[in-house]
């Protein structure tokens, strides 16, 4: 075999010896990529956060905006302004105790935020429906606006991730501000994350892998707050 013949032959070989490599590496890289990307939670931006919240659901719970939450069958008092948090946690408890009850989970998946007009004509929805619905109820008893906000969150579910939304209301506890999470989504029942005692997260904790973004009735942000 001449001296060129050879030489044509090895580099034959080793770009045969490369193209197998290739084809045998490339799927596992893949693979493994894809493994750490699902296993890896994804820090949120502003911009992120944005597409969260398609619309500001807080500029749909405006008592100008009547008739937004006729809630057939739930009856809720009146609170006065300077009325205590006791009488706000049961008002809560009554809330929660009529999502429950009246309306069903229904999965949407194009993020549409229903009123609790749309929600009634439906009998049912999901996440984000009902915390909008809660919050409704809760400013309909008279309760300060600047008392809740809108978590979005990838949440444990007995094993299975998922993302979330869930409200939380501000209250004073062990003389402090807190941020109280309360579970107000039907399908959660399943997995004992939802109760219809609002202070039940003050003594256990919410099963939140992250939080991502939350949104008040003035502006949305990230997490870690600033």
């Amino acid at each position: 075999m001449s001296y060129e013949l050879k030489h044509i032959t090895l580099l034959a070989v080793l770009l045969l010896s490369l193209a197998i490599y290739v084809i045998l590496k490339t799927p596992s890289e893949t693979s493994g990529k894809a493994e750490n990307q699902q296993n890896s939670v994804v820090e949120f931006t502003l911009n992120d956060c944005l597409k969260v919240y398609p619309v500001n659901p807080f500029s749909m719970i405006s008592k100008n905006q009547n008739p937004y939450w006729p809630a057939f069958g739930l009856d809720l008092p009146e609170l006065e302004p300077n009325h205590t948090q006791q009488q706000e946690i049961e008002v809560y408890a009554k809330i929660l105790e009529y999502i429950n009850k009246t309306f069903e989970y229904q999965k949407d998946t194009e993020n549409t935020w229903k009123t609790p007009t749309q929600l009634l004509r439906d009998g049912g929805g999901d996440c984000e429906d009902f915390t909008l619905a809660f919050i409704c109820y809760s400013l309909e008893a008279g309760i300060e606006s600047n008392k809740f906000r809108i978590n979005f969150a990838l949440v444990d579910c007995s094993g299975t991730e998922g993302y979330h939304y869930y409200p939380e209301v501000r209250i004073q506890h062990n003389g402090e501000e807190v941020w109280l999470p309360i579970e107000v989504t039907k399908n959660k029942d399943k997995n004992n994350l939802k109760t219809t005692d609002p202070t039940y997260y003050l003594n256990n904790t919410y099963p939140s892998i992250k939080d991502l973004c939350w949104m008040n009735e003035s502006m949305i942000g990230t997490y870690p707050l600033k």
